[in-house]
């Protein structure tokens, strides 16, 4: 059923899949940190063959920080120090 969304006077649309499982939300995520922490290697081996390795070890670095450092951050929107 759609129903105009109050604040915005939008239709909004149901979810058409059933809501995933703790389960298969745990397995979907084992699997994207295998198949992430298994191309890692393969990158790191394609980008040394172009880039100089200190190079390739910055970027990797500053890539991890960008991405973890949302996971840190506070609700005021300040990282843990």
């Amino acid at each position: 059923m759609n129903a105009p969304h109050p604040m915005t006077n939008q239709l909004r649309t149901r979810w058409p899949f059933p809501n995933p499982s703790a389960r298969t939300l745990a397995i979907l995520a084992v699997v994207g940190a295998a198949m992430t922490w298994g191309s890692s290697a393969v990158a790191t081996k394609a980008a040394l063959a172009e880039l100089p390795p200190m190079t390739v070890a910055f970027a990797s670095l500053a890539r991890a920080y960008f991405v973890l450092s949302p996971a840190v951050a506070t609700e005021s929107g300040a990282a843990i120090r």
